[in-house]
């Protein structure tokens, strides 16, 4: 497994780099905002292998994604990490949290590696009162053939961010 063989060579480190295609999207005729707070964009999946630390950072990537779908989902997004500038409005507010992290080495009976990430995105109203929850998740799977191991777990997040991206955009609540 990839982190057992990172964890032999003492603490090891990985960082998702993809960045999603333009997005094709009709913009809805929205202005909404984003928060993106620092347990998101900073994400580090964490893990203790074999006494020693494997870490995967995923923040800088799935933060990039989720900003450029929602530059195209809505006519206006405005984009902050505490609250929103004085000079946007009240305007309803989105804020996304990653729910987990699952990944799936290649073993016998299975040649890809995979991964899934789960999302909840919190709903406020203008006057920071939650109004609702949704959840979406991404799914990302690369064969281990001719992949190497950190290779194989980089492209498999990698695709499971993109597939996230694209079904945020697409499974937006009424």
């Amino acid at each position: 497994c990839l982190l057992a063989t990172l964890a032999a060579c003492g603490p090891s480190r990985l960082a998702v780099s993809y960045r999603i295609p333009d997005p094709l999207l009709v913009a809805l005729p929205l202005t909404v905002g984003l928060r993106l707070p620092p347990a998101f964009t900073a994400y580090v999946q964490k893990e203790l292998i074999n006494d020693s630390q494997v870490e995967i950072s995923l923040g800088a990537t799935h933060t990039d994604a989720l900003r450029r779908v929602a530059e195209r989902l809505f006519v206006r997004a405005v984009i902050f990490e505490d609250a929103p500038p004085p000079d946007a409005g009240p305007l309803p507010v989105l804020e996304p949290s990653l729910l987990d992290y699952v990944y799936v080495f290649p073993a016998k009976g299975s040649d890809f590696y995979s991964v899934t990430i789960p999302y909840k995105v919190t709903l406020f109203g203008p006057d920071n009162a939650e109004l609702g929850t949704w959840e979406y998740a991404g799914y990302g799977s690369v064969p281990s053939r001719r992949t190497g191991r950190s290779k194989g777990m980089l492209l498999a997040s990698a695709a499971a961010i993109r597939d996230a991206s694209a079904n945020f955009a697409a499974h937006l609540p009424d």
